[in-house]
């Protein structure tokens, strides 16, 4: 398992990937396929304006999934833990939560991931309160849990006469869960690795989706092309990131692929709170040949979130535009100068600076200077140091 990891980190080049082929047409369902949907951050909620108008989470539902026609599962991040707690576990910049009546706009073909930086925002009590939550209304999840063996199980799920495992895990930064406490799967290479493996003949199709990034840049740490390189070569079909509120590129090792970044699906929050680029999302979709278990097609459907934080399409020339950005990001994703230089474009953008001056200034006035030295510190490492 250990050589594996080591020989992915010591090949800066990431020879084993390549920018994969991306269409923005959804192509017919042929036999011997599998259409599987993958969507980014959802954030939903009751009340996120002013004027606090109720809102019909049944109609909400069938807006967000109709892309995914033909998809028999899709799998996306659910942002917020679900709960009523009122006690924040610790404080910082955003905490955030739902109300369960949400869950009512998650299809029936969804899978959540509940491995990210959000989840224990209410504590141990927002955790189990999700867990029960989903629990009740047999919507499959993983990626958390009371401990480290509860976070890293992953699920399988039928999809027809097949079978899906997915593995979920989150930036270790993000209240990684222990032998004795809760939270989130760790994605580390050696956790990730052998879930994969363990899977191997278990199921037909192994899906791993992790959240981590740079939040509002569009291109890919170092590590994280490691770890999307120690999945696919481990066996996995598709690794899928979220948590960056940016929709990138795509990456191909022959057999399977990384979408490197999938986006804000739907996010409501306050008129003016999300960025330009965060409006920018898309719908996911890739195609497998279920006889040679090789993906054949990824397809990326641009949209844009609405004053409601609801996805909806663009003109054509709108999409064409979106999805050559996406594959300029693939592009850059590979080869370490480019990769380099795309990323310092990015961090070096007003708009993104100027957020991060907000949120640790935030943090500042909150929890003093020691803790926002640490978080930078921790921050530094994690993006910049492999």
């Amino acid at each position: 398992m250990a050589s594996l990891m080591a020989r992915v980190f010591h090949n800066p080049a990431h020879s084993g990937l390549s920018a994969a082929d991306i269409s923005d047409n959804v192509p017919p369902l042929e036999a011997a396929q599998l259409h599987l949907g993958f969507a980014g951050d959802v954030y939903l909620q009751e009340d996120y304006r002013s004027d606090k108008f109720s809102i019909d989470f049944d109609a909400v539902r069938e807006c967000l999934w109709r892309p995914f026609s033909g998809c028999p599962l899709i799998v996306t991040n659910l942002e917020a833990p679900i709960t009523r707690n009122l006690v924040a576990y610790e404080r910082k910049a955003y905490n955030h939560k739902s109300p369960e009546t949400v869950l009512d706009a998650i299809d029936k073909r969804c899978f959540l991931s509940i491995a990210n930086n959000h989840i224990m925002d209410y504590g141990q009590q927002g955790l189990t309160d999700t867990v029960d939550a989903l629990t009740r209304r047999d919507i499959p999840f993983a990626g958390a849990g009371l401990n480290i063996d509860e976070a890293k199980r992953p699920c399988i799920v039928s999809v027809g006469s097949m079978k899906v495992g997915i593995v979920c895990a989150a930036d270790p930064r993000f209240h990684a869960a222990t032998t004795s406490t809760p939270g989130t799967c760790p994605a580390l290479g050696d956790i990730l690795e052998d879930s994969v493996v363990s899977l191997r003949n278990t199921v037909d199709v192994i899906i791993v989706a992790l959240h981590m990034g740079l939040e509002h840049v569009s291109i890919p740490s170092r590590q994280q092309l490691i770890l999307a390189e120690v999945c696919l070569a481990s066996g996995a079909h598709i690794v899928q990131y979220h948590h960056a509120h940016r929709i990138c590129g795509v990456v191909s090792n022959g057999h399977g692929v990384a979408l490197l970044g999938t986006g804000n699906y739907a996010f409501m929050k306050k008129a003016g709170l999300l960025r330009p680029w965060a409006h920018r999302t898309a719908a996911w979709r890739v195609i497998l040949d279920t006889r040679s278990g090789r993906v054949v097609n990824t397809v990326c459907v641009p949209a844009r979130l609405d004053e409601h934080g609801i996805p909806t399409p663009l003109s054509m020339v709108e999409a064409k535009a979106e999805a050559c950005r996406v594959r300029a990001s693939s592009s850059q994703s590979i080869g370490e100068a480019t990769r380099v230089l795309a990323r310092a474009r990015d961090c070096l953008h007003p708009g993104f600076l100027l957020i991060n001056f907000y949120n640790y200034f935030s943090l500042l006035k909150k929890r003093g200077f020691r803790y926002v030295a640490r978080q930078l510190i921790g921050g530094i490492r994690a993006q910049f140091g492999a």
